[in-house]
Parts: structure tokens; sequence; C-alpha cells
């Protein structure tokens, strides 16, 4: 294992791996840079006007068997865990199937809490915080650790995030259909 370490972090051109072995962050600076010189130029990238269809099978329930496994492992070895639904660009998360989506939160909080990142807010309808409509920047990351682990929300963004119980999924899930038949309404 420390051998691939070791050959990764020798090797010159693979700055975003190394950064993320030495610091657990993905980062191309470079990429970083052109989006935030010209935002407008980034929301035209084709990924953002034709968004990705990630499928329609429904597979939660083998999902959320893995889940659970996963999170019993993690148990027994007293790993610590999280479990968290990342932030995907809006219009990537409309066109795929929110019924498939929805039942899989439906049936996540049955196994454990979570905290869901993927409602309409600031953050997920523009383009300057994605590389791509399904990979957030690290300012996102950033902004999701704060929450996670200090409670911090960004004050421009209170609504970035939430965290989910049995007690509050049927409220959180009726908010999420609610945003996404008044998205569909508004399109032309």
């Amino acid at each position: 294992e420390m051998d691939f370490v070791h050959s990764v972090l020798s090797t010159g051109p693979n700055k975003i791996y190394k950064d993320f072995l030495l610091n657990g962050e993905i980062r191309d600076q470079d990429l970083d840079k052109l989006i935030s010189d010209a935002p407008a130029r980034n929301s035209q990238d084709e990924g953002f006007v034709k968004p990705i269809i990630m499928g329609y099978q429904n597979n939660s329930v083998e999902l959320i068997s893995d889940i659970e496994e996963l999170l019993s492992f993690c148990k027994k070895n007293n790993i610590n865990t999280k479990v968290l639904i990342n932030p995907v660009y809006r219009s990537t998360f409309l066109v795929n199937n929110c019924d498939l989506f929805f039942d899989f939160l439906n049936r996540l909080v049955t196994v454990t809490d979570f905290y869901d990142f993927s409602n309409h807010n600031k953050i997920t309808t523009n383009s300057y915080y994605f590389y791509e409509p399904v990979h957030y920047r690290p300012i996102v990351g950033n902004a999701m650790v704060d929450l996670i682990y200090y409670n911090k929300r960004i004050d421009s963004i209170p609504d970035f995030g939430e965290f989910i119980t049995k007690e509050n999924i049927n409220v959180h899930l009726e908010k999420l259909r609610k945003e996404v038949v008044m998205e569909i309404q508004k399109k032309p």
C-alpha cells in the first residue's frame, strides 16, 4: 500500500492525486481559476447545458443492504460514520427520476440518520460551485464539513444541507417534492 502512495507522490504530473493523498482534498487549481475568472463560461459548459442522466433502475433495496453492511462493519470496528447525500447541479437532479431518489431517501432513513445536501438552493442552482454537474468544488465540500462537524452554516445560504431523521423525513420529502414541482412549472 505504501509503495503505491510513494509512487504517486514521486511522480510529477499527478499533483491533484498528491494533494488528495496528503490532505484528503482534490482540487484542480487550474480549473478553479478558470471558473473563478469566468463563471459565465462555466455555466455554458455542455454538462450544465445538457444535464447528465444517471439512470432509472431501482436498486434501492441493494444499496440500502450494502449501506447497512458497511455501517455494521464500521460499528463493530469502532469507526465513526457520517452519511450524506451529495449536492448535484439542479438541472441534472431534475432530469433524473426524482421518485426513485425520494424512495431511496425514505429507505435510507430506516437504516441511519443522514445529511441531505440535494435540495434547491444557491449552491445547487449555480454552476460556479461545480466542476461539472455531479462534482462540486472544494468550497462546497468545506461548507458541508462545516455543517456536519461544526453546525456552522453559510450565512447567505441557510438552506444548504439538512440533517434527516425518521422524525423529519416526511416533511423533508414533501419539501423536496414541492421544489421539484415548482421548478418544473417554471420551465417554458
